[in-house]
């Protein structure tokens, strides 16, 4: 069977990107948030005497260790987009837990199916093995 030549990619013309303007977020357990302002954070809210507060002024080197000091510890973070202020997307990202992992989701579906196939499971390793080719078309 012959192979039909391949059309050629439509040309891209007149493409523009845009930088998508984001906030950073990040939350400690006991309801404190951090928002980065510029190259310092302000975290928030604290109760005062005069009323609700915020630590202002902490760069980012010591925003840990800000938490540890006032007893409280920091479990994850949000990168907010300005685009739509009705409804903004929000990636977060925890900072606690297994850490990352260190293969592709590809290599490690890949993984999972030889572990699948290994323990006598084909159906499960069959399934794994599709997903992990999928994964790695792009």
């Amino acid at each position: 069977m012959a192979k039909e030549p391949m059309t050629p990619p439509f040309p891209i013309t007149g493409l523009k990107r845009i930088q998508t303007p984001v906030t950073d977020e990040f939350h400690f357990t006991g309801g404190l948030r951090a928002k980065r302002f510029g190259s310092e954070w302000q975290v928030g809210p604290f109760l005062r005497e005069s009323g609700l507060g915020a630590a202002t002024g902490i760069p980012d080197a010591e925003i840990g260790s800000f938490g540890n000091a006032v007893g409280v510890r920091l479990f994850g973070a949000d990168e907010i987009t300005a685009h739509d202020p009705n409804l903004p997307a929000r990636i977060w990202s925890p900072l606690l837990g297994p850490p990352p992992l260190a293969h592709s989701a590809s290599d490690t579906w890949g993984m999972i199916s030889s572990t699948a196939h290994i323990a006598g499971d084909d159906a499960y390793a069959s399934l794994a093995s599709n997903l992990s080719v999928s994964l790695a078309i792009r």
